[in-house]
C-alpha cells in the first residue's frame, strides 16, 4: 500500500470536475458544502467521503462552496471496490484524516512515523468493503449471464466520451482480454464495432428527434471530427446525415 498525495481543495459553486478517471485509487473527503455525483445524481454533504477504483469514470459538481482533501494511493493485490463507494465509517476516517495533517504540521520527534500508521489506517478502511482481484483466467461459469446487456449499457451511458476497453474491463471487474474474448463469443462481434454502431444509430435518431447541428450531432455521439463523422454516417446507412435529415 502507497500514499500518493493528500490534497486540499476549496471550489466555488459551478466548477467541479467533468468524467475522468485515474489510475490510482482516491478518496475525496467532503470537510464543508454540498456537490452532486452526476454518475449517480447523488448529493454529497458535509463528512461524506466517496471513493473511486482505478479506471473507474466518475464526475461531481459543487452546489455550494466545496472543501475537500483528496488522497491518492495504490494498493497490490488490486482491491475490488463498489462503485461509488461511501464507506460506513466516513468519521473514523476523517477523524484518522485530521491526526495525520496535525501530525505533519507539528512534527513532533518520530511524526514521519506516526502519519504512516495513521494513513496504512485510512486506506485501510477505505479498502474494508473491497475484494481482491485474483489473477486467473475466467471460465465461462465465471461470466456474468448479461455481459453483452451490461457493456451495451456501458457504452450507451459513456456515448460522448472517449471510450476504452480497460475502462469496461474496470467496471466489470475482468481483464480486457477476458472481456473482449466473452463479448464476442456471446455476440459474434467486437466492442469497439459495437460502439461505432451504437453511436450511428443514436446519431439517426437525433437527426430526426431534435435541432440540433450536425456537428453538435456529433458531438453528442462522440464523433466530435465533421467529416469523420459524415464518413462513418455514409459508410454505415449509405447516405450522408444531411441527406437522412431532408
Amino acid at each position: 500500500m502507497r500514499c500518493r498525495a493528500l490534497r486540499h481543495f476549496l471550489e466555488d459553486r459551478g466548477g467541479g470536475m467533468g468524467r475522468h478517471s485515474h489510475a490510482y485509487y482516491e478518496a475525496v473527503i467532503f470537510l464543508e458544502g454540498t456537490a452532486r455525483l452526476l454518475s449517480e445524481e447523488t448529493i454529497l454533504t458535509t463528512g461524506a467521503v466517496l471513493v473511486h477504483s482505478p479506471q473507474r469514470l466518475h464526475a461531481w459538481e459543487p452546489i455550494t462552496p466545496v472543501n475537500r482533501l483528496v488522497l491518492s494511493f495504490d494498493v497490490v493485490p488490486a482491491v475490488a471496490l463498489p462503485s461509488p463507494l461511501f464507506p460506513d465509517d466516513a468519521l473514523t476516517i476523517v477523524n484518522d484524516l485530521v491526526r495525520a495533517l496535525l501530525e505533519v504540521e507539528g512534527q513532533r520527534p518520530e511524526w514521519e512515523i506516526r502519519t504512516r500508521s495513521l494513513m496504512t489506517l485510512v486506506c485501510s478502511s477505505l479498502l474494508a468493503s473491497g475484494t481482491p482481484i485474483r489473477n486467473r483466467r475466467a471460465g465461462l461459469e465465471d461470466m456474468p449471464d448479461n455481459l453483452a446487456t451490461e457493456v451495451d449499457q456501458y457504452l450507451r451511458d459513456n456515448l460522448a466520451h472517449p471510450v476504452r476497453l480497460s475502462d469496461i474491463a474496470s467496471h466489470l471487474g475482468m481483464s480486457e482480454r477476458t472481456l473482449t474474448l466473452h463479448y464476442h463469443r456471446l455476440t459474434g462481434d467486437s466492442i469497439i464495432a459495437r460502439l461505432r454502431r451504437i453511436r450511428l444509430e443514436v446519431a439517426q435518431s437525433l437527426l430526426i428527434s431534435t435541432s440540433y447541428t450536425l456537428a453538435e450531432v456529433g458531438q453528442r455521439v462522440g464523433i466530435p471530427d465533421a467529416s469523420y463523422f459524415g464518413r462513418c454516417y455514409k459508410q454505415q446507412f449509405g447516405h450522408s446525415p444531411g441527406r437522412h435529415r431532408r
